[in-house]
């Protein structure tokens, strides 16, 4: 059926479930401005996709114009930025950019 899935961890006839919704309210917070260092938090999906095992990741863009990559493996997150269980990561070794995204999502 469209729209519903199994992780691969479910047992085949295990139920299927949807996709989450995108986190909500993100927030972030300068905690050392001089170390390029912040704070991410946000709040769960209002729709789990029926699914009680969200995780989280983050990830970090430097763009120009529509052009973006990747920060790089300079950048730190505490205490991941894949596999996240709670609603908040720490990120830093951030180099000061017009134009730095950090994108949140949630499976």
């Amino acid at each position: 059926m469209d729209g519903f899935y199994r992780a691969p961890s479910d047992p085949p006839t295990g139920p299927c479930s949807g996709l989450p919704s995108a986190p909500q309210d993100l927030i972030s917070t300068t905690t050392q401005l001089s170390a390029g260092k912040l704070l991410l938090s946000w709040s769960p999906p209002e729709d789990t996709g029926g699914r009680t095992d969200i995780t989280y990741s983050v990830e970090c863009q430097r763009c120009e114009g529509i052009v973006c990559q990747a920060c790089g493996e300079k950048i730190r997150y505490e205490p991941a930025n894949t596999g996240l269980t709670q609603t908040k990561v720490s990120v830093s070794e951030l180099d000061a950019h017009p134009q730095l995204h950090l994108y949140c999502g949630g499976t």
